[in-house]
């Protein structure tokens, strides 16, 4: 079995506990885009506290964390941290009666209605296992909390800031050449899998990475066309610590697409 994969059932139970306080608060207290300044903290300290190097206020509020590990890949994982401009009527205890000014100054209620809240969550588990698993991996992971990506500008402010920030291939933290994000598209033929871009048609990420891929998993979708999509199985967690293996040459990041079941594996691990 993968050794991240073994350690996370192993201690899933506190893990799971921590991750639920932690995705309660967030849904009860969303920001809009562009205005992540609470989320943003909470996502940087806990890398703090767990060991990262942390780089703050990256495109307005992103939050970069490098954790290194020896030789290896440098993996960039992603998530988004924005909420919608809408009330929350869901009734559960937890819900969000958050009202804020939108850029126009008009008063919005705000709801994360678009699930950002467990994007932050599940990355801030994922940097927890890393950070205390090292002996199961090696490589660089860079942690990336993006804001506004509702509203589309998040990555490309970031990227705007990343060499100022000393996060390029030269600068004092590495270059990402591979990248899991938090999002599944529909725009994708089914039983492929992103590798490498915020979004299809935004490629702000995408040009700072050194190939994008796709590798056969499922058929994406997104809660709003749900119909569309059928779930996916163990093969994308598994492409934390292997999908280094899918290729090691550099190639232009917005030509080249791998097709076929990533090779990232050995069937004796029995999955």
């Amino acid at each position: 079995m993968n050794p991240l994969a073994e350690a996370l059932r192993n201690r899933s139970g506190p893990l799971l506990a921590e991750l639920e306080g932690i995705y309660k608060d967030l849904h009860q207290h969303p920001e809009l885009s562009m205005q992540e300044v609470r989320t943003a903290g909470i996502a940087a300290d806990y890398l703090e506290a767990l060991g990262y190097e942390v780089a703050r206020g990256i495109g307005v509020t992103g939050v970069v964390g490098v954790l290194r590990n020896g030789t290896g890949a440098t993996v960039m994982l992603r998530a988004d941290m924005d909420a919608l401009p809408m009330a929350e009527n869901t009734g559960l205890p937890y819900a969000s009666t958050v009202r804020a000014a939108d850029e126009d100054g008009a008063e919005v209620g705000v709801a994360h209605s678009c699930g950002h809240d467990l994007h932050v969550t599940w990355l801030m588990g994922a940097a927890r296992v890393l950070a205390e698993h090292r002996d199961a991996w090696t490589g660089t992971v860079l942690v990336v909390f993006q804001p506004g990506e509702e509203v589309g500008r998040g990555a490309s402010s970031m990227v705007a800031d990343w060499d100022d920030a000393a996060l390029s291939p030269a600068g004092h933290h590495p270059g990402a050449t591979r990248h899991g994000g938090g999002q599944r598209y529909r725009e994708l033929p089914a039983g492929r899998h992103p590798v490498g871009g915020r979004q299809p048609e935004d490629p702000a990420f995408r040009t700072r990475l050194a190939w994008h891929a796709a590798a056969d998993v499922h058929r994406p979708g997104h809660h709003g066309r749900v119909h569309d999509a059928a779930p996916a199985d163990h093969r994308f967690a598994r492409d934390l610590t292997h999908g280094q293996r899918v290729a090691h040459h550099r190639v232009g990041a917005h030509k080249a697409l791998l097709h076929g079941t990533t090779p990232s594996w050995p069937s004796s691990w029995g999955w």
